[in-house]
């Protein structure tokens, strides 16, 4: 049988980023980890995590529209080497738990 020491992944690490606006993108903060969940706050609207790129959708085909998440949703676990890897965009705020 596994120990939970053998299977253990690493620390837990959690915060809030507000975003500003519908056209200024926000950088979450230098954390390395992981893999990273994100929650956008119940109210408000919904916010697009992308890359410094990052754009709400604006019905063009384009390579740089965000990942939406609506108010109240959780994305899945995404890996990643650093939360300052996303970016994202919108009024909302998120929420994320990474995997350090």
């Amino acid at each position: 049988m596994t120990s939970v020491e053998a299977i253990q992944r690493g620390n837990i690490v959690t915060g809030e980023v507000k975003g500003v606006d519908m056209g200024t993108s926000v950088q979450l903060p230098d954390i390395p980890c992981r893999e990273v969940l994100f929650v956008t706050s119940h109210a408000g609207e919904g916010i697009w995590i992308g890359n410094s790129s990052v754009v709400a959708p604006s019905g063009s085909t384009n390579s740089v529209t965000g990942f939406e998440l609506l108010p109240g949703h959780q994305s899945p676990p995404i890996p990643c080497f650093n939360l300052n890897q996303f970016w994202l965009i919108g009024t909302n705020s998120i929420t994320y738990m990474a995997n350090t």
